[in-house]
């Protein structure tokens, strides 16, 4: 289970769902980190934390934090390291998000059904499920490889990482593999290990990995089942099934649920994520246009369309 460290959802997850790996959304935890310490460079350091997959790394990670600022250093000692950073994650879930890209993108999808009342609000989000069901069980069965395009790219980065390593057999499907930075790893195809353990995290073959699967060995074998095209058949197997409209439903003889009294805040309505003081905004990230000059297809000049010309038309000899 994920959360943005809310006080409410932290309860409930210990009380609902006793004994399930909890994780906290990484950008949550820096926006509660920046207040007492802020500052590009601690916010490097604290995301390079959260990142590392190996305890070693982690730890050397965090004495680089100490030696900059000990006090943001016992700030986040203070939290649990299997809640925010990847060296900490159990390996069975084969998850190692740190944001909560997934819930902002369901939160986009039903924009248009968020300021609605109770009823409205879940058909129309009955609707959404049904169509990308289909939708997506429609797309599943026209792969033609095994996995999906996604996780072919992840695999294709992998790869550029395999090619700089040098791979030394030990055993039929042991390796000792040496990246160019001259760091050692132990891989286990057998067990599909490798010792910096994002083979594990992720279920998907690391660089180091692959670098060993490519000595005569076939890569989709070492994809995990989460991520065959059999198991999103699973997935998606189930029928969002479709309803007449609320006038041919059955009467129940209860009170029907009457949306909320109306409180109109001053102001336009807010839709969009409410963005931290120092993020960007999303103009902010995106190429502007250059401006263009206009010319004329009837005289050659510039400045004006031909719709609006009131030159001689132009003719070529």
């Amino acid at each position: 289970m994920m959360s943005d460290r809310q006080k409410g959802l932290e309860t409930a997850l210990e009380t609902h769902f006793r004994g399930a790996e909890i994780r906290f959304f990484v950008r949550h935890l820096h926006a509660n980190f920046k207040k007492q310490h802020p500052g590009l460079l601690l916010k490097q350091m604290l995301w390079a934390a959260a990142r590392t997959t190996t305890n070693e790394e982690w730890i050397r990670r965090m004495n680089e934090l100490k030696a900059v600022d000990e006090r943001a250093h016992a700030w986040l000692s203070a939290k649990k390291p299997s809640e925010w950073t990847r060296s900490a994650f159990s390996e069975g879930v084969k998850c190692d998000i740190l944001l909560n890209n997934i819930s902002e993108s369901f939160n986009s999808s039903i924009l248009d059904a968020r300021d609605k009342a109770i009823v409205a609000l879940l058909e129309k989000i009955r609707f959404w499920l049904m169509c990308r069901f289909c939708k997506k069980k429609e797309s599943v069965e026209k792969w033609n490889k095994p996995i999906g395009k996604r996780i072919l790219k992840v695999i294709e980065d992998n790869k550029a990482i395999g090619k700089c390593c040098i791979t030394s057999r030990a055993a039929a499907r042991k390796f000792q593999v040496t990246y160019k930075n001259n760091e050692v790893f132990v891989v286990n195809l057998d067990t599909k290990i490798c010792t910096c353990r994002r083979f594990q995290l992720t279920g998907i073959s690391c660089g180091h990995a692959i670098a060993s699967i490519s000595m005569g060995l076939d890569i989709m074998d070492y994809v995990h089942d989460y991520y065959k095209k059999e198991f999103f058949v699973k997935a998606y197997a189930c029928v969002v099934k479709p309803m007449p409209s609320p006038d041919k439903w059955p009467q129940t003889g209860l009170n029907p649920i009457s949306p909320p009294t109306e409180h109109n805040l001053s102001g336009r309505p807010k839709k969009s994520r409410r963005r931290e003081a120092d993020e960007p905004s999303a103009s902010a990230t995106k190429l502007k246009k250059t401006d263009q000059v206009t010319h004329c297809t009837n005289c050659r000049q510039r400045g004006h369309f031909r719709s609006t010309c009131e030159n001689e038309t132009f003719i070529e000899v």
